[in-house]
């Protein structure tokens, strides 16, 4: 009986089954990297959409103009539903940020909040790092653009 042919297999089988455990390893760290990442993306978008909103609130009720800072996170967008927006809006108008900037992606993935004032539509405003935003209130209505 040839002993190096079968410690050659056995061997090579060990190499197989070691390879096969990190390459499950290195899966699972990317998958539970992924989760808390998303985790504190959606943190970060529900705190900036607060702010948002309060400056915006701020502008309906006295009429002054208000600049502010996004810092993110970064590729998702500002979003404004009048109606017809994601479920959190129940048919009211709303301000989101979502990865991706539409409704569906806003029910999935996304940060939303009512709005008591008027607000006129407006293109989605993606977070590219610190974005800009002017908010200001014109004909009865809050206007949100981005700055610079």
């Amino acid at each position: 009986m040839n002993n190096k042919g079968f410690l050659l297999g056995e061997f090579t089988l060990k190499m197989v089954i070691a390879i096969l455990s990190i390459l499950l390893l290195v899966y699972l760290l990317f998958g539970i990297y992924g989760t808390f990442s998303e985790k504190n993306k959606l943190a970060k978008a529900e705190s900036t959409l607060v702010e948002v909103v309060e400056r915006v609130e701020l502008a309906g009720s006295n009429s002054q103009d208000y600049d502010f800072i996004m810092t993110g996170p970064n590729g998702w967008s500002l979003v404004a539903f009048l109606n017809n927006g994601p479920e959190a809006c129940l048919g009211n108008q709303c301000l989101c940020i979502c990865d991706g900037g539409n409704r569906d992606k806003c029910d999935r993935l996304g940060s939303c909040e009512k709005v008591s004032s008027e607000f006129e539509n407006f293109e989605a405003i993606k977070i590219d790092g610190p974005t800009g935003l002017f908010i200001k209130k014109t004909e009865g209505k809050i206007a949100i653009s981005k700055n610079g």
